[in-house]
Order: C-alpha cells, then structure tokens, then sequence
C-alpha cells in the first residue's frame, strides 16, 4: 500500500466521522439551590435572658442563604403575655414572615383558635393573615370567611364575606 492512499483513507475516514457525527447537544439545567443546612425530626428553643421565647419544631428542616423550609411545623411564640401556637404541614420562614402552608391551626393561650389552608404570620407586629377561607372560633363562638386579618396583640379580626354564630347570655 501506497503511502498517499494510507494519508487519502485517513483523511476520508476523519472526514466521514466529522460529517457523520453530530456533537452532543448538552442541554444545561437551570441552577438549582442547595441547601446549607438540612435537619430531620429537630426542636429548636429561643430564650433571652428571662424566659424561653420560640419554640420551632419539624420532621424535616432546611436552612437556604435567606430562609427556613420546614414539613410538618410546630410554631411556638412566647414573647409577648401570651402564649400562641401554630402547626401547618409546611412552613416557610424568611425574615419575620412565616408563611404557613395546608391544615394550618393558629391557638393562643385565651381560647382564640382558628383553621386555614394559608396563613401568613408576621413576628413583629403579631399579625396572622389568612389567605382564602378559614374558621375562627373561642368559646362557643365561632366566625367562617375569607382573607381573616388576626391582630394578636390587640384581639382585633377583620374578614371578608363573614357567617357568624354567637351564643348571647340572657340578663336578668
């Protein structure tokens, strides 16, 4: 064999695999954040100089650069004179902002309770604000709307499109 047909059938062959085969179209997948810390089944307990503030529980916790993902949270707050609790099968906690997620229950130490599907919870002005329907209720008293606006600090509510059911003492 010829030298010249040797270079000839490699070049043929090298350009046959060039116009044959295609490179691989590598498709990039969009970033995806990690988490810096991921916890399962914890308690987390707050305390200041005085007592135990939060109390923050959950089967499975992750901390991101700029918030806290909880399933099946446990939500204690105990910083002003009162004492509210609430529970959700998912939390998101970013800044001062709990944003509570499916079977939320809010109950506070008073006998004030109430149910949603959505709730967000404001830390420094103690405000509970429900996001579609929900029940309130204390005592035999109970209220069922939409968008609940929860004041705990002062007791104040607020709501759209209310039913009401009051059970008023007779005075004699």
């Amino acid at each position: 064999m010829n030298i010249n047909y040797f270079v000839l059938f490699i070049i043929l062959v090298l350009g046959a695999i060039y116009l044959l085969f295609q490179p691989i179209d590598v498709k990039l997948s969009p970033h995806k954040e990690i988490a810096q810390l991921e916890l399962n089944q914890f308690v987390v307990h707050e305390y200041d100089t005085v007592r135990l503030n939060i109390v923050l529980s959950g089967n499975e916790g992750k901390r991101y650069g700029d918030r806290y993902e909880i399933k099946d949270v446990n939500f204690t707050n105990n910083t002003d004179d009162y004492v509210e609790n609430m529970t959700s099968d998912y939390g998101l906690y970013k800044g001062t902002l709990i944003t509570l997620r499916r079977n939320v229950h809010y109950r506070r130490n008073d006998g004030s309770n109430f149910i949603a599907e959505h709730v967000v919870y404001d830390e420094n002005r103690s405000q509970a604000r429900t996001i579609g329907p929900f029940k309130l209720w204390k005592g035999h008293d109970s209220i069922e709307g939409n968008d609940l606006h929860y004041n705990s600090q002062s007791g104040e509510t607020s709501a759209k499109t209310i039913t009401g059911i009051y059970l008023l003492k007779e005075s004699m």
